[in-house]
């Protein structure tokens, strides 16, 4: 057997096991329905980033999977000018990973579960959107925001009354980019997008210890990918399907540079 026909025969077999070949990127984790969470904890030395799937138990970096908004994510923003702060007219249109759970889409939570209150004091951040009085809280606070070109992204909440209690928007906010939950507990909020693209959400967060002093995270980046009309959300299958054409092109390649 030829040199460079048994080595393109090894770079296949190295893509159909899954492992990185060189000059090429993992196979990219797509999340597309079900309960997920993006996370952080604390572990008594430090904050980590990650995200949790609910239904099959993995847990990934942030780097490591994509939170997919399908086109059947797509509605008209509501006509009060109490969402003007979404960024587009009304009449427009949005996509939105709901605060309420829809089979279709993501179920996209806030959590800090692996954290032990116990390691931490209550205080008031002075946020006009948080009750009175000191609480265990954790900010999340939006350093900063990708977007594709045109679009933005808002995190909200909707009431009983229908009325958003808005946290972040890249578009318009007279607070800060902030959102508040309790140290060790689990939250849902609207995600919302004013165009099809990738965005990529890097946040910190803030809390203080028990012993008085604040406690901030480095910076954990996600990734979203909301879809248009003509794109259609690939199939994990799909993707590990190009890594092997990788290896299959390359052993071709490398047969005919044999046979010249």
């Amino acid at each position: 057997m030829r040199p460079g026909y048994t080595l393109g025969l090894f770079l296949l077999g190295l893509a159909l096991a899954g492992i990185p070949l060189a000059g090429t990127t993992n196979a990219e984790v797509l999340l597309t329905s079900g309960h997920v969470d993006v996370a952080v904890n604390y572990d008594g030395r430090g904050w980590e980033f990650g995200v949790h799937d609910d239904e099959s138990g993995n847990e990934y970096e942030p780097d490591e999977a994509t939170l997919v908004v399908p086109y059947s994510g797509r509605i008209v923003r509501p006509s009060s000018s109490a969402f003007d702060f979404l960024g587009v007219p009304v009449g427009g249109h949005i996509w939105v990973l709901p605060q309420n759970e829809d089979p279709d889409l993501l179920f996209l939570g806030i959590a800090s579960e692996e954290t032990n209150p116990a390691l931490f004091s209550a205080w008031s951040p002075g946020d006009p959107r948080l009750p009175a009085g000191n609480f265990k809280w954790l900010r999340w606070n939006l350093v900063s925001a990708s977007t594709p070109l045109g679009g933005h992204f808002s995190m909200f909440s909707v009431g009983s009354f229908g009325d958003p209690l808005l946290w972040m928007s890249t578009f318009d906010n007279p607070n800060d980019n902030s959102f508040f939950q309790l140290v060790g507990s689990h939250s849902h909020v609207n995600w919302a997008f004013t165009a099809a693209g990738t965005y990529e959400l890097t946040f910190q967060v803030t809390a203080m210890l028990a012993d008085g002093s604040m406690t901030t995270s480095d910076e954990g980046t996600f990734r979203f990918r909301v879809m248009g009309p003509s794109a259609a959300v690939p199939e994990p299958s799909s993707v590990v399907l190009a890594v092997t054409g990788v290896g299959l092109i390359a052993g071709l390649r490398l047969r005919r540079r044999r046979a010249v």
